[in-house]
C-alpha cells in the first residue's frame, strides 16, 4: 500500500518534486525514459514516459506534470508483473466481482467483447475519486490485468 500512497501523492507534481523523488526511490529500479514526438497539434500534450519494466509500472508526464501511472498485473506489453496493492488492497489476480466488493459500484464500465477490428476488448471499470480516476481492466478469464491511475486535475 505504501507505493500506492506515493503514487497518489505524486499525481499532478513535476519531476523534481519531493513526492516524485520519494516514489521513484520506493520503486528501486532505474527507469527507461522515452518521449513521444512533439506535435503542436496534439490535444493531450507531449508525454514523457518513465518505464519500470521489471516492476510493471509506467509513469507518464504531460505538460511537465505527472499525469498517469499504468500498473501491469499480467506481464503484458513487455512489462514484469506489478506485485503491489492499489486502493483498498486491490491486487493481481482479483476478479471484477471482488474489486467491486472492495471499491463499490464504479461510475462507468464496458468492454468484455470481441471487436471485428481490434479483437477482444478487456472488460473495464472506472472509479472517480478526489483528484484522480482509477481505470481497471480484466482479461478474458476475469482477472485484473491492468490498472491506470489518472490525474483529474
Amino acid at each position: 500500500m505504501a507505493v500506492w500512497t506515493k503514487c497518489i501523492n505524486s499525481l499532478g507534481k513535476n519531476e523534481s518534486s519531493s513526492e516524485f523523488t520519494d516514489l521513484i526511490l520506493s520503486i528501486g529500479e532505474t527507469a527507461q525514459l522515452s518521449e513521444d514526438p512533439i506535435d503542436d497539434n496534439d490535444p493531450i500534450g507531449h508525454t514523457k514516459h518513465y518505464k519500470y519494466i521489471h516492476s510493471g509500472l509506467e509513469i507518464g508526464f504531460r505538460n511537465d506534470l505527472l499525469n498517469h501511472i499504468h500498473f501491469y498485473f499480467d506481464g503484458s506489453e513487455g512489462y514484469g508483473i506489478f506485485n503491489g496493492q492499489l486502493l483498498c488492497g486491490v491486487s493481481s489476480g482479483q476478479s471484477e466481482k471482488s474489486v467491486t466488493e472492495a471499491l463499490g459500484k464504479p461510475v462507468s464500465s464496458g468492454g468484455g467483447k470481441m471487436d471485428m477490428l481490434l479483437g477482444y476488448i478487456n472488460r473495464w471499470v472506472r472509479y472517480e475519486l478526489k483528484g484522480y480516476a482509477l481505470h481497471l481492466q480484466f482479461d478474458q478469464i476475469d482477472q485484473l490485468c491492468r490498472a491506470s491511475l489518472i490525474s483529474s486535475d
